[in-house]
């Protein structure tokens, strides 16, 4: 995991160590109940709502969530999010 910050933004990446994801996947990740492999559907634990749930509460908080890269070796995950001060 990394944390940065560049300006008014703060920007949180944590990558795996799985198979990866085929770009052409990369927008399709984010639907709901979305699996890349159908054919293993059985064997897969989940219902496929973390990454779109977790793309729309960073949504809503002014940010964005999205796959910053993705080889056979892994894939890193990328939040950015506003910084909000409260007085």
């Amino acid at each position: 995991m990394n944390i940065s910050q560049q300006g008014e933004k703060v920007t949180i990446s944590v990558a795996d160590t799985g198979s990866g994801i085929p770009r052409a996947y990369f927008d399709s990740i984010f639907r709901p109940f979305f699996r890349m492999d159908k054919a293993r559907d059985d064997q897969i634990v989940g219902s496929g709502l973390g990454l779109p749930f977790a793309r729309k509460i960073a949504r809503l908080h002014g940010g964005e969530l999205i796959v910053r890269s993705s080889s056979k070796d892994g894939t890193v995950m990328e939040v950015t999010l506003p910084i909000h001060q409260t007085c």
